[in-house]
């Protein structure tokens, strides 16, 4: 097999470095098959956005398996669609075990690919070690990493070990010598990396339920952040549950060095509650749902969804005409805004059930969404959120009700 230089390795994965390239180092293990085959598609000009240009194949294939040993022709594309074109010339079935070590983490358009072809490989598992991440504070590539981990793939970045491994494997000198400060920007990206999982679990942990659930009008001291939770429940053929959540204000990440966010100046980032709304469609669409049965979809939100958010609820369910949804709210969102209202009265006119959570709510999503060990939520807690929610359920009620009350919208505007 032909290997990278010292040199030509260092430019593509050490983390300190940001090519305009990505490089995919590929060792596929099965019991008559061991190939280690190198992807590269180089960058050829300077892009007004986020995908790279197409680029060239270099290296050879070694299999211990008589007739499997070739240099074929790759269609020209990014690293991971290539790797997937050459995977239809392996045996289909052989169990294979798929290690990637890649420059930069999958975008999000390859994401969705590789994801549909682990979901269609069952005899494939696959580890990605990733340098660094691609773009990671655009929502799309965090979206296109989740999908990825409930396609079955294991995603995490190098440490010095993986380093070593792949120097080893796909590297033409015998010892790799840590690059300066490598261990830390390994910690740094793998900081990162987490930042981006933990927005998604499968239950809440008993303190986090009545602090973010909370639907006081003003919160007393000590303050905290209320952030953007939605926890959904899917039933009918296809069963699953999972809660996400983003902080209302995000903390600045990272490094002066790291890649802009984007290059389009009109971008604008999306705020947490659309976030949340934008990684639930995610996670339901990559679930593939049959289109011939029907599927009800419960969320339980502590805020309500902004417009933006909204419309792409709506743009959602038309497109998915085989899935009814409920959206139970602990609070309304700037409810005393015109557009917010709108946006509320447009989920209602598409079908969705939109109303505010109750006690019954409450204790649902206790039950359902939080690692509660067994443990009841407390009378009093599930109390005072059921009494509370009274005067939030009445405002909703204006706002999706056919003739607006001018009064009560005037008293809304003054955030009382």
């Amino acid at each position: 097999m032909e290997r990278l230089t010292p040199s030509t390795f260092k430019h593509h994965f050490d983390p300190q470095r940001f090519p305009k390239a990505t490089c995919l180092l590929v060792r596929v293990e099965a019991p008559n098959l061991l190939r280690c085959p190198i992807f590269e598609n180089k960058d050829t000009s300077i892009r007004a956005n986020t995908l790279w240009c197409p680029g060239e194949l270099y290296g050879t294939f070694q299999s211990r398996s008589p007739g499997l040993l070739s240099e074929g022709f790759m269609p020209l594309g990014h690293a991971e669609v290539r790797f997937l074109t050459w995977w239809s010339k392996l045996p289909p079935r052989e169990y294979y075990q798929v290690t990637w070590y890649i420059s930069w983490s999958p975008c999000s358009e390859c994401a969705v690919k590789v994801a549909t072809f682990l979901k269609s490989h069952s005899n494939v598992s696959l580890s990605i070690f990733a340098a660094r991440l691609h773009y990671h504070q655009e929502l799309k590539n965090r979206l296109g990493l989740h999908r990825l981990v409930l396609a079955g793939a294991k995603i995490k970045i190098m440490d010095l070990q993986d380093f070593e491994n792949c120097w080893r494997n796909f590297v033409n000198l015998p010892t790799f010598q840590p690059w300066k400060k490598l261990q830390e920007n390994c910690r740094e990206w793998t900081i990162r990396l987490q930042g981006i999982f933990r927005n998604a679990m499968d239950r809440l942990t008993s303190e986090t339920f009545p602090l973010q659930f909370n639907n006081m009008h003003r919160l007393k001291k000590p303050y905290y952040s209320r952030d953007a939770y939605l926890c959904y429940r899917l039933d009918g053929p296809q069963s699953a549950q999972r809660c996400f959540w983003y902080k209302m204000k995000e903390e600045k990440e990272g490094n002066p060095n790291l890649p802009t966010e984007t290059l389009d100046p009109a971008f604008r980032p999306p705020q947490a509650v659309e976030k949340v709304v934008c990684h639930f469609i995610h996670e339901i669409e990559s679930l593939d749902l049959d289109p011939v049965r029907k599927h009800s979809i419960t969320c339980y939100c502590t805020w309500s969804p902004c417009p933006l958010a909204a419309e792409r609820l709506v743009s959602f369910l038309k497109a998915h005409r085989h899935v009814s949804l409920a959206l139970f709210t602990a609070r309304l969102y700037y409810h005393w805004r015109g557009g917010h209202q709108e946006g509320l009265r447009l989920l209602a006119k598409a079908g969705v059930h939109v109303a505010v959570m109750t006690g019954k709510e409450f204790a649902d999503c206790w039950e359902t969404f939080v690692d509660h060990q067994g443990k009841p939520c407390a009378p009093d807690v599930l109390h005072a959120l059921d009494s509370r929610s009274e005067s939030i359920a009445r405002r909703l009620q204006r706002i999706l009700g056919d003739t607006p009350n001018l009064l009560a919208e005037a008293f809304g505007d003054l955030q009382l």
